[in-house]
């Protein structure tokens, strides 16, 4: 079979640019090949003369061949934070032993337990641990504020200051391991249970940095004792009526006097304090007393006298607190006691109620008082010569030294059946208007009943609070002569405000000028205009949340705001319904006035009588002094304008 000529095939490509064939390819047999054989060819070139050494070649040609570089730079990426941050946590350690090594310690020495009025030593100690020197060493030593200083060691000297309960040393420069230790001495005036804490911040620069850097340092304080030790005595039991004298004894066990102090006593429930006894009363039933000073190893007493009142009964408690009062006016208890004694019923029991309420209570100027005074023979033997006096007035213990008592009682209003003998803020009922004061058997009981109003307006001067309550006079106990005195436990009333609203309608101001308009009197089918006045006034105390409000009546319409002195008028057209708000009148704001105008266009069925302008007025407020929520009212008003000099006759409606 002849040799088939082979057609010479020519690429566009010049032969210089062709890529050189692997090691191992037959270039004579595939150099060269006609289109239609290129499968062929390329079979040829792989599994013909060296194909085994082609495709070994062939198998380190693969596309990862290509992605190499790119894996190159990732590993050199990641080595490199490797390195990055091994240097990083190296620098780190290196820099935390650094620190460690350098800086300033801090250590407070003293009793975290302390005793309120002992002195107390404590001792902060410093130190720097570094070899290297540090530069301007501060340490400022905070105590609490009840800790009052006595003595530092070293003293204050140059640079240096020490307050009534902190201490600031400026230590300067200090070499490589220095230390040192400042000692304070002093004594805690705080509250028993308290809990406190001693603080010690030190500032310096190291040698190598040129900021500054801090230490602190707390050591904690409980204030669970106290130098001072306090006992009650009272009487183990006692009768209402009886003279009762609490004793309160306060000894000091410290070496240091213990000066500026008071004592709070807390009376019993029912026990009534003699008016002319010592101390004040801070917070009924809290007396506060000034507590003598207290030499070391010594005692200070204290008293209070008075009764029990009738009704009291049963195991009562005293309790007595001794300390200091603080700038701030808190009080900090430095020791605690108490006693009990026992009130065992008495001759005769009373009690009395004022408006349905044996307690005290907040009361309206001219307000009066239904006053019941029950009573009932409970010692069990016939008692005589009974004699009940009530007291109603002014609290004496407010009146102002030298000042008279003003009267606050309107005693010529006063409705008593019983007939008994006023005088002055005192009536007494004796056998003669009660025939069973003369002899009143055991278990045998009675009522006796009254009534008086409060003044109406209140006197010029301070306001005062009233106070009422009941004494009987036992003459004699189953034929024994005894002349006890037995009081109830007071009533204290308080003053409310006297602020009232007052609502006017006018056609015309007080001058005779017109300020309403349209026919007078007023006409069936025809509109007319008046002017509405709300005018508030008081003398007694400031008022907060002010609101005054009343419905307009069917026939009526809005006709606008005019004056408001204070606060805001809105009309609400849904509910027909006019509110003036005010958020606060002060003490010495005495007065304040809105108006607004409102146009009746009155009906036949208004024809031939007064027809209706503004329905009640609702005045209701928060009186500040007593912080209660009160509510006033005013009348509703017609077209009857009495006290308007144009419109006066001139208020019935008539047909057109």
């Amino acid at each position: 079979m002849g040799k088939r000529k082979r057609l010479k095939h020519t690429s566009a490509v010049d032969d210089a640019s062709r890529p050189t064939p692997p090691p191992g390819f037959a270039s004579e047999s595939v150099d060269e090949i006609e289109p239609a054989d290129d499968v062929t060819a390329g079979l040829a070139a792989i599994y013909g003369k060296g194909a085994k050494e082609a495709r070994a070649e062939l198998s380190s040609l693969d596309a990862g061949g290509r992605r190499r570089p790119f894996l190159v730079a990732i590993v050199a990426v990641f080595g490199t934070i490797a390195c990055l941050t091994a240097i990083a946590w190296a620098g780190f350690w290196w820099w935390s032993g650094h620190t460690r090594a350098s800086g300033l310690e801090i250590a407070i020495e003293g009793p975290s337990d302390v005793a309120i009025g002992a002195e107390t030593t404590f001792t902060v100690r410093w130190k720097n641990p570094s070899p290297d020197p540090l530069a301007a060493l501060e340490l400022r030593l905070a105590f609490p504020n009840d800790f009052v200083i006595r003595q530092v060691e070293p003293a204050a000297g140059s640079g240096a200051s020490d307050a009534t309960s902190s201490v600031i040393r400026r230590l300067g420069s200090q070499a490589g391991n220095a230390q040192g230790a400042i000692v304070v001495v002093g004594t805690f005036t705080g509250a028993l249970g308290t809990e406190s804490a001693v603080q010690v911040i030190g500032t310096y620069r190291p040698a190598t940095f040129n900021s500054e850097f801090e230490t602190l340092a707390t050591h904690a304080l409980n204030y669970g004792s106290s130098v001072l030790v306090g006992r009650v005595d009272v009487p183990l039991k006692v009768l209402p009526g009886d003279d009762v004298t609490i004793r309160y004894h306060v000894m000091n066990q410290g070496d240091t006097a213990m000066e500026g102090l008071e004592a709070r006593i807390r009376l019993p429930e029912g026990f009534v304090r003699d008016a002319t006894g010592t101390g004040s009363v801070l917070d009924d039933p809290v007396v506060r007393l000034a507590l003598p000073t207290v030499a070391p190893h010594s005692t200070s007493t204290v008293a209070v006298t008075g009764s029990f009142a009738l009704g009291a009964h049963g195991d009562s408690i005293v309790k007595a607190e001794a300390g200091r009062v603080g700038v701030d006016g808190t009080f900090s208890a430095a020791q605690r006691a108490e006693g009990i004694l026992s009130v065992l019923a008495g001759d005769m029991s009373i009690q009395l109620v004022m408006n349905g309420s044996s307690v005290g209570r907040s009361v309206s100027l001219g307000e009066r008082q239904r006053i019941s005074v029950a009573y009932q023979n409970m010692s069990g033997e016939e008692l005589r010569d009974i004699e009940l006096r009530f007291h109603f007035g002014a609290e004496a213990a407010s009146v102002p030294a030298g000042a008279d008592a003003p009267a606050l009682v309107d005693w010529d209003e006063l409705d008593d059946p019983n007939t008994g003998t006023r005088r002055g803020n005192t009536i007494t009922y004796t056998q003669e208007e009660l025939p069973a004061f003369e002899r009143l058997a055991p278990e045998e009981d009675g009522v006796v009943e009254f009534s008086v109003p409060l003044v109406s307006t209140l006197p010029d001067g301070p306001e005062i609070p009233l106070v009422a309550y009941v004494e009987a006079v036992i003459g004699s106990v189953d034929g024994v002569r005894v002349d006890r005195i037995v009081a109830t436990q007071p009533i204290l009333l308080r003053l409310q405000t006297d602020a009232a609203v007052d609502a006017l309608a006018r056609y015309a101001s007080e001058e005779g000028a017109p300020v309403g308009s349209g026919p007078l009197p007023p006409t069936v089918g025809t509109s007319t205009t008046y002017r509405v006045e709300w005018h508030i006034a008081k003398t007694l105390h400031a008022l907060d949340r002010v609101t005054i409000s009343a419905n307009l009546p069917k026939g009526t319409a809005w006709g606008g705001q005019k004056e408001v002195q204070a606060g805001d008028i809105r009309y609400d057209a849904d509910r027909r319904l006019v509110t003036w708000t005010v958020n606060k009148l002060p003490q010495d704001i005495n007065d304040a006035i809105a108006s607004f105008d409102v146009t009746l266009t009155p009906s036949e069925a208004d024809a031939g009588r007064f027809a209706s302008l503004l329905g009640e007025t609702r005045f209701e407020f928060t009186d500040a002094a007593l912080g209660e929520s009160l509510l006033r009212t005013a009348p509703s008003l017609t077209t009857d304008l009495g006290d308007d000099e144009l419109a006066r006759g001139k208020g019935v409606v008539k047909k057109p």
